[in-house]
């Protein structure tokens, strides 16, 4: 698997995936993308903002797209805190095992080459099986947020 820096030309494979996995939500009945509409507030044009501004990464397996993530510099649910990256639009294709753990340790490992010491993040509250995800690779929950209808708890790790 090889994380890039992701281009115009990923973005409507990377809406793509987003899409299966807020069709896996349903399925499973859990409580994330699939009911905050989440599509209509982050549209195509948004990520491919993502790409000028250099924010998103993507992971590729065998020429495929199979999970994607963004690494902000700032994030307005936060306080903002110098050598901080926010990740947000963490998807990874259920199909494929390791994606959502490589792009977290590609984040982390981005992060201390570029001098960062805390990384961000927020999952929705109430989906246990995230938060214990995010908990097994060091996310600690710090407080919470609201946006809309999504309700998260913020998430942090020191590097």
């Amino acid at each position: 698997m090889q994380i890039r820096l992701a281009e115009k030309k990923d973005v409507c494979n990377v809406i793509r995936l987003i899409g299966k996995r807020i069709a896996w939500m349903d399925e499973i009945g859990v409580y994330h993308w699939n009911k905050t509409n989440y599509l209509s507030v982050y549209p195509i044009e948004y990520f491919e903002a993502l790409t000028d501004k250099k924010y998103m990464y993507v992971a590729e397996k065998d020429g495929a797209i199979v999970g994607a993530i963004v690494l902000y510099p700032e994030d307005e649910r936060w306080e903002t805190v110098a050598h901080t990256y926010y990740i947000h639009h963490l998807v990874a294709d259920k199909a494929v095992r390791g994606v959502g753990e490589a792009l977290l340790s590609f984040s982390e490992n981005k992060a201390k080459a570029e001098g960062m010491s805390v990384l961000r993040l927020d999952s929705p509250k109430g989906n246990e099986r995230l938060s214990a995800f995010y908990e097994a690779h060091g996310y600690k929950a710090v407080g919470e947020c609201v946006d809309g209808l999504y309700t998260g708890i913020l998430r942090e790790k020191n590097l």
